[in-house]
Formats: C-alpha cells, structure tokens, sequence
C-alpha cells in the first residue's frame, strides 16, 4: 500500500514540477521575443485585386511574400505589434514651461546648408572688436517652438558684450527651423549653438 502512494504521489510531484517548468520556458521565450513594428494584416486573399493596374501574377507574389514574412515572424521568436515604435526617451519630460532638452528628433535647421554655415555666412564682425582682437566662440541657447519659430535666444557663455550682441542679432535673424517631434508629436525644444568669431 505504502509503495502504491509513493509511486502515485511521486508522479504527482513530477507531473507538477513538469507543468511549472513548461511554464517557466513559455515565459523565458516570450520575455526573449523581439518586436517588430508594423501596419495591420489585411484580410486579402490570393487572388482578390488589388488595384486595376496590377495583374493577378503580381498581387499573388506580394500575397506569398507577405505570408513568408508573417512565417519568418512566427518562427523566429518575433512578436508584431502594430503602431508606431515607442518612444526612445520614455522618460523625457518638458519643464514647467513645456520646454524639452531632448526629444525622439531634434530640431533641423531648414535646407541643404547647416546651421553654423549659414550664421558663418550672415555673420557680421563688429569693427571695434576688430580692433581689440577680441575672438572666441559664443555659446547661444534658445528655444525652437512648435511651428518653427526662434525664442529666448540668451548667451550662456559670453566672450565680449560686441560678440554677444552681435551673435544674439544673428541667431535671431535666421529662418523658422523644422521643430523638434516626440512620440510623434512638434513639442517646443530647447537648443545651444555655437558662434564662431575668429580674425
């Protein structure tokens, strides 16, 4: 009798610990998914028309070319989720003011030239600071808005009250740059650049 409860009671243990380990190893699998970030599925089969202007040679081709993909994806360990990715910076937030330091895609200043090529070329070195040779890099911080604009242009490192002045005047001629975007939103960034006066 004794031997007939072990036996059954040892098989109990061992389907248990079976079961928790199977569950253990489902678990490490899915924490080991890679994501991959897409549109929906559509619900097209092979053969329906996609459009009048593709044949049905082609559409069957992209059909099969899509399901291979949804097979690698659900070979390979990779968990689809649809939407956009998340946001690098989960954990950048504005100040009271609403203001960024950084976000998902910095402002660009606008066009095929840079931002410190453009203020080198409307750049206009003050005569007396000329004559005192004074020289050095200005460092200037301001805010990009949302639509673009410039704001708050200050010097956070000065070399002369001339340069100041004259790399303030510029920074705030220049045109609207492309706003900074983040979980795919324009939010307002804050941003420093440099003005370089050398004779």
């Amino acid at each position: 009798m004794k031997k007939k409860f072990f036996k059954v009671s040892n098989l109990l243990l061992g389907s248990l610990i079976a079961a928790l380990g199977l569950g253990a190893c489902k678990t490490a699998q899915q924490k080991r998914m890679a994501l991959a970030y897409g549109p929906p599925p559509t619900q097209q089969k092979i053969g329906e028309l996609v459009g009048p202007q593709q044949d049905d040679a082609q559409q069957r081709e992209e059909m099969q070319k899509k399901e291979a993909e949804r097979q690698r994806i659900e070979r390979g360990n990779i968990k689809l989720v649809y939407g956009p990715p998340p946001s690098r910076y989960r954990n950048a937030v504005p100040d009271p003011d609403g203001i960024y330091d950084v976000v998902d895609d910095m402002p660009r200043f606008p066009g095929d030239v840079s931002a410190e090529d453009w203020i080198r070329q409307h750049l206009r070195y003050p005569a007396k600071s000329r004559q005192r040779l004074e020289q050095g890099r200005v460092i200037v911080s301001f805010i990009v808005r949302k639509d673009g604009t410039l704001d708050g242009v200050t010097v956070v490192k000065s070399v002369a009250s001339l340069l100041d002045q004259e790399a303030v005047r510029v920074v705030k001629s220049m045109p609207k740059w492309e706003p900074g975007r983040h979980r795919g939103e324009s939010v307002n960034v804050r941003y420093v650049l440099p003005v370089t006066f050398t004779l």
